[in-house]
């Protein structure tokens, strides 16, 4: 999986919402929601961190790719 994938324009800006919006949905949710997220991260072996800092890795994930997604303005200041 290490060659590049091209996404057209509105596939990209549909990842980046949905990226987005969920980033944003667990900045925002309860701590049973975060404790339940961390036990199912655990689960699946997603490393042998906390369960919260398992969480706390794929919010700050969700957030890079969202900012990866977003488009280029041109001018050199936005994603590729």
């Amino acid at each position: 999986m290490d060659e590049p994938m091209i996404l057209h324009p509105d596939q990209a800006d549909e990842l980046r919402r949905l990226l987005g919006t969920v980033e944003d949905w667990l900045l925002h949710t309860s701590p049973e929601v975060i404790d339940d997220l961390g036990g199912f991260l655990t689960g699946l072996s997603w490393g042998t961190a906390a369960p919260q800092q398992l969480v706390t890795w794929l919010i700050h994930d969700l957030g890079e790719h969202t900012i990866t997604l977003r488009p280029s303005t041109g001018d050199g200041t936005g994603s590729r």
